[in-house]
């Protein structure tokens, strides 16, 4: 059976059952101006609009808020619990993969304005790993493709290839695999940690690590799909050099994203969000380009020397 998505003042309440939403209008947990959707309903309605709670808390309610007037005259209503994975009875899970990275990746402000803040990492983890698995498994596949099909000249020319061929196609495959299905998971949670410690320090009232964790993986299963073709296409001679034009805008996006995200789940004010975001970028570059500097005068002295 299909549960019922309860909002108020544009923010959602959860996910009940009938019986649940009958006896919150009864006690007066629930009121007859509360927005209710459920699955196979096309727009949000009062709950006083629904024949099945038609009698139930027929007496008035408190009255109405700014907010509350403003979300009962919208047409569209609030979003439910966002985006579509944390939606877990409304569709296969494979629909609502997709749905979640079209959400994510399109509409982002009202995605993870209706994100649960809790609930746990698991569900934000398998989503992660619906991407980052095929992921491994593909590349791992063109990783091996790659060392059978290298010329000579080629692994010649590219160190990582000759590594690859030195391992054989299998084993390249096999190693590509696992340290993907290793990396990958770990560095989610170092990214979480990353970005939720920056929030520390721009000081951001947070709602915890795993509010940032759930935006990390949301955002980064959705991009990883994206980024997909890009970075099989990458082991490809000649063509793989051009990937990066593709990529960069791509990244950059993923910042945005981040920046929406980390602003919308932890009511962060949008510029130290965005300095949260940017300083690790910032402070990387800066010791590149220190490191490139040091580079450049010790070339320019030894050829004085």
């Amino acid at each position: 059976m299909s549960l019922i998505h309860i909002a108020r003042n544009n923010a959602v309440l959860g996910q009940f059952t009938e019986d649940e939403v009958r006896a919150g209008l009864a006690d007066g947990t629930y009121l007859r101006t509360d927005l209710a959707w459920k699955a196979g309903r096309k727009n949000w309605e009062p709950l006083s609009a629904w024949e099945e709670f038609a009698a139930v808390g027929s007496t008035p309610p408190p009255v109405p808020s700014a907010e509350d007037v403003c979300a009962k005259e919208s047409k569209e209503g609030p979003h439910p619990a966002s985006p579509a994975w944390e939606r877990e009875n409304e569709a296969p899970p494979v629909t609502r993969y997709f749905m979640s990275v079209k959400e994510v990746l399109t509409k982002p402000t009202e995605t993870f304005a209706g994100m649960p803040k809790s609930g746990g990492i698991m569900r934000p983890l398998a989503f992660y790993l619906s991407t980052q698995i095929p992921t491994a498994i593909l590349m791992s596949c063109a990783a091996g493709l790659f060392t059978a099909l290298a010329s000579d000249e080629l692994v010649a020319k590219r160190p990582e290839a000759k590594m690859l061929h030195e391992l054989g196609a299998p084993a390249a495959a096999a190693g590509y695999f696992a340290f993907l299905a290793i990396a990958c998971p770990a560095g989610l949670f170092l990214l979480a940690a990353l970005y939720h410690g920056m929030l520390k320090l721009w000081g951001v009232r947070d709602s915890g690590y795993e509010t940032t964790f759930r935006v990390s993986a949301y955002v980064s299963g959705s991009i990883g799909l994206i980024m997909l073709p890009f970075s099989l296409l990458s082991m490809v001679p000649v063509i793989g050099q051009l990937m990066g034009i593709f990529t960069l805008p791509l990244s950059l996006y993923s910042l945005v994203l981040f920046v929406i995200g980390l602003m919308k789940t932890h009511d962060a004010p949008a510029g130290r969000t965005i300095g949260a975001v940017l300083t690790p970028m910032i402070a990387c570059c800066c010791c590149f380009g220190a490191l490139a500097g040091f580079a450049a005068v010790a070339a320019v002295g030894a050829m004085h020397h």
